[in-house]
């Protein structure tokens, strides 16, 4: 459900734009309304809604001077601007501050139904270029770290834009292995418990591969983290994991070197039982 924010003046214009379409059947919930300019880009800042349907003529700030306001705090949402005046000066104003629509008043149903219908449509359009975006970089995030970490393509050139753009961009790396002891339990979620850190802590990443999890720490907190960690997991009992360690490097194309050790120690535990 998309959010739609509603600002005019006149308390009765209010509340016959909220009657006038059935916005949770177009898709929208009313998250708020204002009766001048102010107010309305102080809440509209907090809230981000989706949608802003702004009426032009407004005390304290108008409406255009509103929409100004808000695209120069770079609000992205869309915008539908309610006018009593048909003139061209405004409309081409509200057209370069990327107004979506100039409906004039009176306000036809159809025309504004019309004009949400659109608007909606494009929102959901964004929103799933945005999922896929996530998705697939997610899995080339992923195939990076995999890559790096078993150094299947050692010819692999990595610049720094694209470790910030995927968030893999630390001062130091440190990768370690998890075997999990009980079949029944997560190892990441158990060592992000034991850390007191959430699940989804950006600092960690983490894959599956067979007999056990390979997590990639990134950045000197968590790594000192860790290390604190460590100093007290020998005395643990009844651990759910059995961690091995690699050595801590200061470039994510060396981190192959950290899973390196980390797997020969693996190695070293396993045959010494």
């Amino acid at each position: 459900m998309f959010k739609v924010y509603i600002v005019d003046d006149e308390l009765v214009v209010r509340q016959g734009l909220k009657d006038i379409i059935d916005w949770r059947k177009a898709g929208f919930e009313i998250c708020g309304e204002a009766g001048d300019g102010l107010t309305a880009l102080e809440e509209i800042t907090k809230i981000s809604p989706d949608l802003v349907l702004v009426d032009i003529r407004m005390p304290k700030l108008s409406g255009l001077d509103l929409v100004q306001r808000l695209r120069n705090e770079n609000y992205a949402g869309k915008i539908i601007v309610l006018s009593g005046y048909a003139e061209f000066e405004y409309a081409q104003e509200a057209i370069a501050y990327s107004v979506d629509y100039y409906l004039t008043k009176p306000i036809a149903q159809e025309e504004l139904e019309n004009a949400v219908e659109v608007i909606y449509n494009k929102l959901q359009e964004s929103e799933m270029q945005s999922k896929h975006k996530t998705y697939y970089r997610e899995k080339a995030k992923f195939k990076i770290i995999e890559e790096m970490i078993k150094r299947k393509n050692v010819n692999l050139h990595i610049v720094g834009s694209t470790l910030r753009e995927l968030s893999l961009e630390a001062e130091k790396y440190q990768v370690l292995i998890l075997e999990n002891l009980d079949p029944h339990n997560d190892a990441h979620e158990n060592f992000c418990y034991e850390l007191k850190v959430p699940t989804n802590y950006e600092a960690i990443e983490h894959y599956s591969e067979d007999g056990g999890e390979i997590l990639l720490l990134k950045g000197a907190d968590i790594i000192d983290k860790f290390a604190e960690y460590q100093k007290n997991y020998a005395s643990k009992e009844d651990m759910p994991f059995i961690i091995t360690v690699g050595k801590v490097v200061l470039d994510f194309t060396d981190i192959y070197s950290s899973y390196e050790e980390a797997s020969m120690v693996r190695y070293r535990k396993f045959f010494s039982k």
